[in-house]
């Protein structure tokens, strides 16, 4: 059984969902359908570091009969599907699995019940994958809860992409507002970190992993380099780096700010001290 509530915000380009139940079935799979382009072809999913276009897999006939590639797909933080005029976005929360099946609809995954570890009967993989073991405790029964938005929009481009992103911060950590009675003053203006350029998307601020750097790597999301600036205050020097932090070569720094540039679809990282 299940609960379906739909809220839609004045000034937000998406239409919230939130889905609440009682699972009282086992080994099975609980997924949402999303109605998008009947001519949608072209499935972008954000990852770790930045979205990417999912294309099928395809494998040789021997290889299949070892392991069938899954039709599923994970995602980060939302999937969208384009068509040649319109598209339309999912973002999730906590829910990592998606699938595009024909006529233009996303399937989003919103729980899963397992009962084996491994099983030998898998028509995608004969043959156990790992020492059989029951697990009830994944068969996820009970209350759940899942909350999903739904962005319909144009057709595929960089400047979209970009206001998909921001639409997903706006879903999953929407800035509010609250008073509070000791906050008599206005506090002062703290300088912090700041990252500039056209179609950059921040993903890591973090100490280095040897504890001398602070670690600033950000993603572009179009497909044309773009010239970007992480300004830091008291920046002294800085490196574009791997992205396991290797320095590779030294990059300029000038009141404070770090030039660099990112070729379409890099990811960027550059050490700073």
């Amino acid at each position: 059984t299940m609960r379906v509530s739909i809220e839609l915000d004045a000034g937000l380009p998406f239409v919230r969902v939130r889905i609440e139940g009682e699972n009282r079935a086992s080994d099975h799979r609980l997924r949402c359908l999303v109605k998008g382009p009947l001519d949608g072809g072209r499935v972008v999913a954000d990852t770790q570091f930045g979205p990417v276009a999912r294309q099928p897999i395809a494998v040789d006939p021997t290889d299949a009969a070892m392991e069938i590639p899954l039709n599923s797909a994970p995602l980060h933080r939302y999937v969208s599907l384009f068509g040649e005029r319109a598209g339309v976005t999912v973002h999730a929360d906590g829910c990592t699995e998606y699938e595009a099946l024909p006529g233009g609809i996303l399937a989003v995954t919103l729980l899963r019940s397992v009962g084996e570890l491994s099983r030998a009967d898998l028509l995608e993989r004969p043959g156990h994958a790992a020492y059989p073991r029951a697990t009830p405790g994944a068969q996820e029964l009970g209350r759940f809860r899942a909350t999903i938005a739904i962005q319909p929009h144009g057709r595929y481009d960089s400047a979209l992409l970009e206001e998909i992103e921001r639409a997903s911060d706006d879903f999953l950590a929407p800035l509010v507002g609250g008073t509070l009675v000791t906050a008599r003053a206005l506090p002062e203006r703290v300088a912090g970190i700041e990252l500039s350029g056209s179609g950059l998307a921040a993903t890591t601020i973090k100490e280095s992993e040897c504890g001398q750097w602070l670690v600033m790597r950000c993603v572009n999301l179009r497909n044309e380099p773009t010239e970007g600036a992480w300004r830091v205050p008291g920046v002294r020097e800085a490196w574009l780096a791997r992205i396991d932090e290797t320095p590779l070569a030294l990059l300029s720094v000038s009141d404070g700010a770090i030039a660099f540039e990112a070729l379409p679809r890099a990811i960027v990282t550059v050490l700073a001290r």
